[in-house]
C-alpha cells in the first residue's frame, strides 16, 4: 500500500497580483500531509477536496483505474493544525487543501505506476482543477503548484495557462534565514480575494494605477529571491509591501493585524523583516533575517 507525504507551502511574494498575471514566489514548509492507501473504506472522508480529487477524470489513468477501482484512503492532516489554549483545532494556513488535492492526485498516479517525480506538471494540472472545483473556482493555483513541486518556485498565469519555474539558488549568496509565526487568528482568504476582485473590477482608475506598479514591483522582487543579498531583497520588498498595502486599503481589506505591525517593528530593529503571508489578515507571518525567534511566545516554524 502506498503513502504520499506532501509538504505545505508559504507564499513569499506575489499575493493578489498572481490572480492577474503577476509572479508569485512560493517555498515548501516542513509540515507534512499524509495520504495512505487503505485496505477498505472504513475511513471514508467526506471533505470536498478529497471527493473532488478522487472524482476528477484523468485520461492517463483511465485503463488502470477501470481495472483497479478507486483507492480507499487514510488521511492525516494533523500537522496543518494547531491546538489552541481551549483545545480547539485551528488551521494554520499552510495550504492544507492544496496539499490534499496534490496528495490524492499524486497517489492516483503512483498506484498506476506513474511516479510523482516524473509527472509533476500533470499532477499540478489535475490537482488545480480538483481544488478549484472544491473551492468554487477561487484562487490562482499557486498553492497547488508549490505543493506539487515541493521546491522553491515562481508561478504565474498567462492566457489561462500556468507557468512554473523552479528557482535555483545562487551558489555565491547566503540564503536569508526564514521562519513563520502563527498570528493566533485564522484568515478568511476567500472573502478577502472576493473584495480584491471587486475592487479590480470597479475601483477608481487612480487607485488601479497602483496595481500596475505592484505588478512591476512584484516581478522585480520575484527575480531577487535566493539570488541577491538581504539588503537588495529588503529594499525591493519594502517598495512592494508599500504598494500592496495601498491597493489593499483601496479594496477595503484589513491586511495587517496589530501583531503584524508589532513583529514588523521587532524584525526591523533586529535587522530583518516581517510580512503577512498569502491573503493576510491572519494565519502565518513570514520572518526574514537572523532574528532572535526564541524571544517570541507564538508558535514558530523554521523554514
Amino acid at each position: 500500500m502506498k503513502t504520499i507525504c506532501v509538504r505545505g507551502k508559504v507564499m513569499l511574494s506575489g499575493e493578489y497580483s498572481v490572480l492577474y498575471g503577476g509572479t508569485a514566489v512560493l517555498i515548501p514548509v516542513p509540515r507534512y500531509f499524509y495520504i495512505s492507501e487503505a485496505e477498505d473504506s472504513i475511513c471514508r472522508d467526506n471533505n470536498p477536496v478529497t471527493k473532488s480529487a478522487l472524482q476528477i477524470s484523468i485520461p492517463e489513468l483511465r485503463d488502470f483505474e477501470m481495472g483497479n477501482g478507486e483507492p480507499h484512503l487514510e488521511i492525516d492532516r494533523s500537522e496543518f493544525f494547531y491546538e489552541g489554549p481551549d483545545a480547539r483545532k485551528i488551521k494554520l494556513g499552510l495550504g492544507s487543501s492544496a496539499a490534499e488535492a496534490v496528495g490524492i492526485i499524486a497517489l492516483r498516479f503512483e498506484r498506476a505506476g506513474r511516479p510523482w517525480a516524473e509527472n509533476k506538471n500533470a499532477i499540478t494540472k489535475y490537482a488545480i482543477s480538483a481544488h478549484r472545483r472544491a473551492q468554487k473556482g477561487r484562487g490562482s493555483g499557486a498553492d497547488v503548484a508549490a505543493c506539487a513541486y515541493q521546491l522553491p518556485i515562481k508561478y504565474r498565469i498567462r492566457d489561462d495557462e500556468f507557468l512554473i519555474e523552479v528557482i535555483k539558488e545562487a551558489a555565491d549568496k547566503e540564503r536569508i534565514p526564514m521562519a513563520l509565526v502563527w498570528t493566533s487568528q485564522a484568515a478568511d482568504s476567500r472573502e478577502m480575494i472576493a473584495r480584491f476582485e471587486n475592487w479590480r473590477a470597479t475601483g477608481a482608475s487612480e487607485s488601479i494605477h497602483f496595481f500596475d506598479r505592484l505588478l512591476e514591483s512584484g516581478q522585480k522582487l520575484a527575480d531577487l529571491w535566493f539570488k541577491e543579498s538581504s539588503k537588495v531583497i529588503y529594499e525591493q520588498l519594502d517598495e512592494y509591501m508599500e504598494l500592496l498595502e495601498i491597493c489593499l486599503s483601496a479594496a477595503s481589506i484589513i491586511y495587517k493585524l496589530p501583531i503584524h505591525r508589532e513583529l514588523e517593528t521587532w524584525a526591523k530593529a533586529n535587522g530583518g523583516r516581517a510580512k503577512p503571508t498569502g491573503a493576510g489578515g491572519g494565519d502565518m507571518i513570514l520572518l526574514l533575517g537572523d532574528l532572535p525567534i526564541h524571544e517570541l511566545k507564538q508558535l514558530t516554524i523554521s523554514l
